[in-house]
């Protein structure tokens, strides 16, 4: 059965819900629009996720774009030794929730992607300590004062991870709904909450609130916004790709691997549909596609 990489789980709860996602246009999400395309210079994505007071995001973005399992897992270690010494460092804490989300979503890089169905039945004990411990730090870093539209975006990210059928989502969603609303409120430009609410509107079912447009206009503003990230593109390529504009989603995905020709994924699907595959997405990526890359 088709899975749905960790990365584009964000938002999932709404996505096993029919009730959420009946409800989908009166949501914080539904709410936040996409804004217009950026006028003055592009922020620098390694600077971080929206504040960058330190060099750690940097890191972890750079561990991110080589899909490299071994280096995200060195910049937990290396954040956990730095807390050793600084625990009160909040925005530390901050990003050390974000490497180990990163860390649980490298681990699902090469699934297949389909709107509306949850990565796990029941989470893998790895997968589920990781979220813990990503969830401890950003309650730490709420007790230090971080207020910002990194730790508020983190948290419904995180909380989406958790969702693993009809139970899980009702039992989420709400959460995610007002950490999304208290992120807007700090910031509705925000690139990676815009990736986050576009990745909502994107994944929901057809038939239960999915807005493939209006998906698109977040990730056209994500992918401007930071024009060094490939995953805008992406995603960009599979909302083409459901509105059947071929060509366009061709165009998308060149854009994402000539962003970051390190991602796997995105190379093997570009594959697949220049071969005119039906369900280029939906499917895991094989050891084979993964050697050859296409």
């Amino acid at each position: 059965m088709s899975r749905v990489i960790t990365l584009l789980s964000i938002g999932c709860a709404a996505a096993i819900c029919a009730t959420a996602y009946a409800m989908l246009d009166r949501d914080s999400s539904g709410r936040i629009a996409a804004p217009p395309p950026p006028t003055g210079p592009a922020a620098d994505p390694a600077a971080g996720a929206g504040t960058g007071e330190s060099t750690f995001a940097a890191e972890l973005e750079s561990a991110r774009k080589r899909q490299s399992a071994a280096a995200i897992a060195a910049l937990v270690d290396k954040l956990r030794a730095h807390l050793a010494k600084m625990p009160r460092d909040a925005a530390a804490w901050r990003e050390l929730a974000a490497a180990l989300l990163q860390a649980v979503r490298q681990r699902s890089s090469l699934l297949g992607v389909q709107a509306g169905r949850p990565l796990y039945d029941t989470l893998p004990h790895e997968v589920e300590t990781d979220l813990d411990a990503a969830e401890t730090a950003l309650d730490r870093a709420r007790e230090l004062g971080d207020d910002t539209v990194d730790l508020h975006r983190l948290t419904a990210e995180i909380a989406s991870q958790r969702i693993t059928g009809l139970s899980t989502a009702l039992k989420w969603n709400g959460r995610i709904e007002r950490e999304i609303e208290l992120a807007g409120e700090r910031d509705p430009e925000d690139p990676l909450l815009q990736l986050v609410i576009g990745l909502r509107k994107l994944l929901a079912p057809p038939f239960f609130g999915q807005d493939v447009e209006r998906a698109l206009e977040h990730f056209r503003y994500v992918a401007q916004a930071r024009p060094q990230d490939e995953r805008p593109a992406i995603f960009a390529a599979m909302a083409s790709h459901l509105r059947k504009q071929r060509l366009e989603a061709i165009a998308w995905l060149e854009q994402a691997v000539a962003r970051n020709p390190d991602h796997v994924f995105a190379r093997v699907v570009l594959g697949r549909l220049r071969r005119g595959e039906n369900d280029p997405f939906g499917r895991d990526v094989t050891p084979a596609e993964a050697a050859t890359g296409k």
